[in-house]
């Protein structure tokens, strides 16, 4: 090395000393670099130390936090360019936290249906509910024409998969889709049919073998009346994934309607949203899971059903380690205690990371989650003032959320290869692919 590498972020990882020298040449301290390259034990005693000490100063009116430490904590991990860590974001007044904590707490309580409060006032017995409770075979076969399947997957097509950008509000998607959902002259997409899958605007949904033919008697069943797709009667444990998944498509429309309303995301590069929502998508579904789980079992189609954790670990193999890991974190999440303000940005910064493979623009995508985390450190001060290492026990949770995810994603493909009857729906086979 002769001292002189070209430090970018294709190439940073070739030359750590001049990535280092590069670092410190920005003004990043040597603890900042060091984040997320140093022993867990170590690294929890620090953040321990940064959050306790300069770092967390009185928050007043008028004052600003200084988060050049919790950007480098963040999972956008390493000094990427250097210049991450400067300009917009840092030290933003009180009053702009709290009005962006509001933003995207609205958006989540308008957004899902079953928030944190609601599913905990539900499991607790304190709201006057008439959930099924599935403990058998016998009680599934009960429950699933009457609840699962009005609710559990919503309106599915079986055919078409993610596309490559997201189309900004009221814009369509400007012929991008070759004419497969709206005319290819650049007007609104059809967001009664394909694009309703995962955004109101369109998510641009191409049908690599289907006919015009096929298409017309699609777009003629959303007419009358949205056709589902069911999943193949068979086995409770094929029925059971398969539902699964297909209420998991409108999980991934409702977090990409979240994702659009949290300031600054859409005007991000169109590439760079559908990158983000690919790989924090599932991550942000397992983070809010928790919330309709407690140590007995989970709750299912909105509130309506609620399926024991015996039951699930009864299934035959594979099928019943599906979720117990989701059982696992759920109880250590829930833990923390966070309520529907704290989750709401929590999932926010969980999107906006800015260390996602593909990220063609990553300083404002740091920027945005840089805010985000300093609303969400002041929120959890204002929520749980007994409680001064949250924000960091939150942090070390994303690194969960991803072993999580990866597991999962591990599970899905081994069961697809080896249990013929079961169904992913595209959008689904689209996110995971080259995912992990």
């Amino acid at each position: 090395c002769d001292q002189r590498c070209k430090i970018q972020k294709k190439s940073r990882n070739k030359c750590q000393h001049c990535r280092f020298q590069k670092c410190l040449g920005v003004g990043m301290s040597h603890e900042a670099i060091r984040f997320g390259r140093m022993p867990q034990a170590e690294k929890k005693r620090l953040i321990a130390e940064v959050c306790g000490g300069s770092l967390r100063p009185d928050l007043t009116a008028g004052s600003a936090t200084k988060t050049t430490a919790v950007a480098s904590v963040s999972v956008c991990g390493g000094c990427q360019d250097g210049s991450s860590l400067a300009g917009e974001g840092m030290g933003m007044a009180v009053s702009d936290l709290r009005s962006l904590a509001r933003l995207v707490q609205e958006a989540y309580l308008r957004i899902f249906p079953l928030s944190k409060a609601k599913a905990q006032a539900i499991l607790a017995g304190k709201v006057q509910n008439n959930a099924v409770v599935i403990h058998d075979h016998e009680s599934l076969a009960q429950a699933e024409d009457t609840i699962l399947q009005k609710s559990g997957y919503g309106t599915i097509h079986n055919h078409g998969s993610i596309g490559v950008n997201i189309a900004s509000v009221g814009g369509g998607c400007g012929g991008a889709c070759g004419g497969t959902i709206c005319d290819g002259r650049g007007g609104p997409c059809d967001s009664t049919t394909r694009g309703r899958v995962l955004g109101t605007d369109c998510v641009f949904i191409t049908a690599n073998s289907v006919t015009d033919t096929e298409l017309a008697a699609d777009a003629e069943g959303n007419r009358s009346g949205d056709q589902e797709v069911t999943p193949p009667r068979g086995a409770a444990e094929i029925r059971i994934f398969n539902r699964c998944h297909y209420r998991l498509v409108e999980a991934v429309r409702e977090v990409t309607e979240f994702a659009k309303s949290i300031p600054g995301f859409m005007i991000l590069d169109l590439n760079d949203q559908v990158t983000l929502l690919k790989y924090g998508v599932y991550e942000v579904i397992f983070a809010m899971l928790a919330a309709q789980i407690n140590k007995d079992g989970l709750l299912i189609a909105y509130g309506s059903a609620f399926i024991t954790r015996e039951f699930l670990r009864s299934l035959r193999s594979p099928f019943c380690h599906i979720m117990e890991p989701k059982f696992e974190f759920s109880i250590r999440f829930n833990a923390l205690s966070l309520d529907d303000t704290d989750l709401a940005l929590y999932m926010a910064a969980i999107i906006l990371c800015g260390d996602r493979p593909g990220l063609i623009n990553v300083n404002p995508v740091e920027r945005i989650q840089d805010r985000i985390l300093q609303a969400l450190d002041l929120q959890l001060r204002k929520t749980h003032p007994e409680s001064p290492f949250l924000f960091p026990k939150l942090l070390q949770k994303l690194s969960d959320l991803r072993q999580l995810v990866t597991e999962h994603a591990q599970m899905v493909h081994n069961i697809r290869k080896t249990e013929a009857d079961t169904a992913l729906p595209p959008l689904l086979q689209e996110i995971f692919k080259d995912m992990y």
